[in-house]
């Protein structure tokens, strides 16, 4: 039984008794409860229950409605904001009708104090002086940004959780961390694929698990302000030293995957507010489909190079040396391209072009390439091109991309190597001097090879042996 308090200026309160579900709430007769006032739309919000919750929608009203605690406004809940979990005594301002909720259901828990929950993806919220915020321009030109920067980081999942983290803490300078949450979608359990401090400090406990789970099983925002005094059980807000935090799920179209949060640790005496809820809540639908993107992106760059080793192994019981070369050819120019910093998604890019090495190009299998893998056989027919357009196909500096630029230096030293070997009389240490070599195609820089890939093969001078004995080594195992 749910039994509410209608009040009115000039009328009589009233009492509601909902025996069954609750329902609709409005000017409309259609409604359960119907409001006598101007200011209330024919439809303008509904009391449902949730799992133990009892919870009050905005179901898109003219005029928005205004959720109070104790006589202290919460949050707003307008247009685009829709659920609002409520406790005994909490009551909702529509126009200038109070609607209170006085039951004592046992299945209505006590809300936690200072908790704002809300499934809004594009929520306002009013602070403690009752101001109305939103989401203004400068915000949204913000917002775009992060989209951009993050785009531009898909190639590489660590660098887009750091960009994430740097326009979060922009977006929320008093946090002190950040934390970003998904669920193994084998194992169903949460990893923290990121967190961090602005000053890198650390914690033993990364995220609240309370939090967290409470968001990612309702699908809801939460707001918590003096942490370590309302949740005593919380072990990690307690032992955290969580002060404040705002926490938001991570959707796609299967359902809630992951998490956001936000906190403020130590004795700061920050406290976040209902608009900056529902400011991440905005964002962390953004976030959500980049990351998801970002996965997408992971797992068929995966799936790709999955099914090129198996053609790798089956092209060794034929070719085992052009394999071996081509595997070499991989591992040296994968760590040439960490060296200089590429993204992970380019450093796949030019580690399985050189792998098509192992056919020639005539007999190259026919695969179904991923975007992130789209230029990989051109990448690969640039193994025999210099920087100064005096190679095959004529391309300079500019013209070849820095994974054709990287292999193309590879392939060079690969073949001084060959040389070498092959002129070694039979029977001899075939050890080859790999310094002599680079010497060799120094001379070449800025002509033959580019300048930027020769500084970083050289700065891998100590680990050429490692890397080609270890090509070796995975063949032969």
């Amino acid at each position: 039984m749910l039994r509410l308090t209608v009040s009115q200026p000039g009328r009589e309160a009233r009492q509601v008794t909902f025996h069954g579900e609750p329902g609709t709430v409005g000017g409309s007769t259609e409604n359960q409860l119907v409001l006598d006032d101007e200011a209330v739309s024919g439809r303008h919000g509904r009391f449902e229950r949730r799992g133990r919750h009892l919870v009050y929608c905005d179901v898109g009203s003219t005029n928005g409605s205004i959720v109070h605690r104790a006589g202290k406004a919460l949050a707003l809940t307008g247009r685009q904001v829709r659920g609002q979990i409520l406790a005994v005594g909490d009551w909702v301002k529509m126009g200038s009708v109070t609607v209170q909720v006085e039951s004592n259901d046992p299945l209505l828990c006590a809300a936690d104090p200072q908790v704002v929950e809300s499934r809004s993806l594009d929520a306002l919220a009013v602070d403690d002086g009752h101001s109305l915020r939103s989401i203004d321009l400068r915000q949204t030109e913000r917002i775009l940004a992060l989209i951009g920067d993050a785009k531009a980081a898909l190639g590489s999942f660590d660098r887009l959780t750091q960009t994430i983290r740097d326009h979060l803490v922009r977006f929320f300078p008093q946090a002190t961390h950040v934390s970003i949450v998904v669920r193994d979608p084998v194992t169903g359990s949460l990893r923290v694929v990121y967190h961090d401090g602005k000053g890198g400090e650390g914690s033993g406990f990364r995220i609240s698990h309370t939090m967290v789970n409470r968001v990612m099983r309702d699908q809801v925002g939460v707001l918590l302000a003096e942490g370590g005094k309302q949740m005593h059980g919380a072990q990690s807000i307690v032992s955290a030293g969580i002060e404040t935090a705002i926490c938001a799920p991570l959707r796609n179209v299967n359902g809630t995957f992951g998490a956001l949060q936000l906190d403020v640790r130590g004795t700061r005496g920050a406290v976040f507010s209902g608009a900056e809820l529902s400011l991440l809540l905005t964002l962390s639908d953004f976030i959500a489909l980049l990351l998801d993107d970002a996965r997408q992106h992971e797992n068929s760059a995966r799936g790709f190079l999955v099914a090129l080793d198996r053609l790798l192994r089956e092209r060794a019981a034929a070719e085992p040396a052009q394999v071996a070369t081509a595997r070499r050819a991989a591992s040296l120019s994968t760590a040439i391209a960490r060296t200089l910093r590429l993204s992970v998604q380019e450093q796949d890019l030019v580690h399985s072009a050189a792998l098509l090495l192992a056919w020639p190009a005539p007999e190259r299998p026919s695969l179904v390439l991923p975007d992130a893998f789209a230029e990989a056989p051109f990448i690969a027919i640039c193994r025999d091109e210099s920087v100064d357009g005096s190679g095959p196909l004529g391309l300079t500096l500019e013209q070849l991309p820095i994974g054709g630029r990287i292999l193309s230096l590879v392939w060079g030293l690969l073949e001084a190597i060959a040389e070498r070997e092959h002129s070694l009389p039979s029977g001899e240490d075939r050890a080859i001097d790999l310094a002599g070599v680079l010497t060799e195609l120094v001379q070449g820089r800025d002509q033959r090879w580019d300048g930027a890939c020769l500084d970083a093969l050289s700065a891998l001078t100590q680990d050429l042996d490692r890397l080609i004995d270890r090509t070796r080594y995975e063949l032969a195992a």
